[in-house]
């Protein structure tokens, strides 16, 4: 079970990152791998117009409830994030790791997470849903890719790229999500790019 204390080895768990990649030609679309990028770069792996091709793959509900986790992601809201999670839901890492959160815990992360990501240079998180399996009648897959930009240094912004993959049960055309699996280690990739101290 999660602890409500913040500690910022294990907040690569902590759901927030989030896009709409049809309308930021910035990204340096890698899937599966985090890259630091400029502004000025463009796209590499995918183009934009991939990308909203893939996404019209998409159902209404599922971009609906992805567009809305990106905005309690950007505002850091603990109530309507929280919301949007069944009470506990599951995160696993890329290393096997495993935590099951308890709503009271998931809410008391993140004003503590809002802190350290600003304290880093956090500008906002974006996420594009590009995948959706249906895996019976209440559950469903949906694989989605994310976007943090960070800029601890004026005018030298780093983008980290990363897919991740989502289970989320069905109710009334009310999504929640009951499983996550992180592809990357957020904070290995920090530590890499200046934005973390790296491990002695």
């Amino acid at each position: 079970m999660m602890s409500p204390s913040f500690s910022p080895s294990a907040s690569s768990q902590w759901p927030i990152f989030s896009g709409a990649l049809c309308l930021i030609p910035y990204l340096n679309v890698n899937r599966g791998r985090m890259s630091p990028v400029s502004s000025s770069q463009e796209g590499l792996s995918r183009s934009r117009k991939d990308w909203c091709i893939l996404m019209n793959q998409v159902s209404d509900i599922i971009k609906t409830f992805f567009e809305e986790f990106e905005r309690a992601s950007n505002l850091f809201e603990p109530d309507l994030l929280a919301s949007l999670f069944s009470d506990p839901f599951m995160a696993a890492d890329p290393h096997g790791g495993i935590q099951v959160a308890q709503k009271d815990n998931f809410r008391a992360g993140i004003t503590k997470r809002q802190a350290f990501f600003h304290s880093i240079g956090f500008q906002f998180v974006k996420i594009v849903p590009f995948e959706e399996t249906q895996l019976d009648q209440h559950y469903v897959m949906v694989k989605a890719h994310g976007s943090m930009r960070f800029e601890k240094t004026p005018g030298q912004p780093i983008d980290m790229n990363s897919d991740s993959v989502y289970i989320l049960f069905m109710q009334d055309d009310s999504p929640k999500v009951v499983f996550q699996l992180t592809h990357e280690d957020l904070m290995k990739t920090m530590q890499e790019h200046g934005l973390l101290p790296g491990k002695r």
